[in-house]
């Protein structure tokens, strides 16, 4: 019921009502539904809201592939590549080969990457295995993770598909 068909019954029935007793009980009952109203509307709103945010909100998918054993271009490039396809299809790419432009890892072993990159794939949707993932320690291990994990693997053509 909108605010306005609220009012008007409000006021339609409080004219008609003539005994002072009744017109308290009235208006007793017209703050209930007043604050009845209000809470329905906020609670539903909040539904709305939360509803909106899990459909809009973007998946995001951790990419996992070899970077030991190439060149920092090679890897970065094929890493990029695979985040530009994801976005292209509404994901939200999560690129270890970009974190270490934004964290000081000069001096880290693979096991500090590794640790780090574990606790970001647990808070995504899913992982993206390059092609050369087999060709990696550290992918093997992530894929493992993820599996047993739950967190299902994505390839080139669920992507695809996902997007329609």
């Amino acid at each position: 019921m909108t605010d306005e068909k609220l009012k008007y019954l409000k006021n339609k029935i409080s004219l008609e009502l003539k005994d002072v007793s009744t017109q308290q009980g009235f208006e007793i009952i017209c703050k209930r539904l007043d604050a009845s109203e209000k809470e329905n509307a906020e609670l539903n709103n909040e539904k709305g809201k939360a509803e909106m945010t899990e459909e809009k909100r973007k998946k995001r998918v951790y990419i996992s592939g070899q970077i030991t054993g190439l060149d920092e271009a090679e890897y970065k490039a094929l890493f990029n590549k695979a985040a530009d396809v994801l976005r292209q299809f509404g994901y939200e790419p999560v690129n270890p080969a970009t974190l270490d432009e934004t964290e000081n890892t000069k001096n880290w072993s693979w096991h500090d990457y590794m640790k780090r990159d574990i606790k970001m794939m647990c808070d995504c949707d899913y992982i993206y295995l390059l092609p050369n993932w087999r060709n990696s320690k550290g992918a093997k291990f992530e894929y493992m993770v993820a599996d047993l994990l739950n967190i299902p693997c994505l390839n080139l053509q669920d992507v695809q598909e996902a997007a329609g």
